[in-house]
């Protein structure tokens, strides 16, 4: 079983891998940039926003114990 550093950091990896690939499709789509900014502002506020409630959903079942 990996530790909580371990899974923090393989994630952490993830995430930089995901957002590149994002930053990567979104440098191919023919818009504005006003529109662009928005794409990025939806995407980092989806991420924040399910750790947000990941870390809310971790809390409650600790709660529960």
């Amino acid at each position: 079983m990996k530790t909580s550093f371990e899974i923090y950091e393989y994630e952490t990896k993830r995430i930089k891998k995901y957002i590149a690939e994002y930053y990567d499709l979104v440098d191919t789509i023919n818009v504005e940039t006003k529109t662009k900014d928005k794409l990025h502002k939806l995407f980092v506020w989806y991420g924040n926003a399910r750790a947000i409630k990941s870390k809310a959903y971790q809390e409650m079942k600790q709660l529960k114990k």
